[in-house]
């Protein structure tokens, strides 16, 4: 599974505030290395039993960037069609060696913008 997007955003959690940060990457387009799997099970006992696909994002150590907002893990970012292709069809043992951080120099923090610059977005 891969995930194309143009930034990241990340929420820095103080006991006196939240704050929004927004991460891009150079170049400024990547994709996030995730894994999926269709399940069968019980989620609720009301619901019994359900198929279900799940996914989830792989993570790793973070790059010096994104540790001061999340100090224990940041998504596998892939880079180029070659990383994204592995990632797609190589053996799990070569696919997983793309499960490092990305090079501190390759993600930038964008300024916040102010609270009256701040638009709602639409899904």
């Amino acid at each position: 599974m891969r995930c194309s997007c143009d930034n990241l955003f990340g929420i820095r959690t103080t006991p006196r505030s939240q704050r929004r940060n927004r991460f891009t990457g150079l170049p400024s387009l990547f994709c996030f290395a995730g894994i999926w799997t269709s399940w069968y099970g019980i989620r609720k006992k009301k619901e019994g039993p359900i198929q279900a696909d799940v996914f989830a994002f792989l993570t790793t150590f973070p790059n010096a960037v994104v540790k001061p907002v999340h100090e224990q893990a940041m998504p596998v970012i892939l880079r180029t069609s070659e990383e994204i292709d592995i990632w797609m069809n190589a053996p799990a043992e070569e696919a997983l060696q793309l499960q490092r951080p990305l090079p501190d120099d390759e993600l930038i923090v964008l300024p916040q913008p102010k609270a009256e610059e701040e638009q709602p977005l639409l899904l």
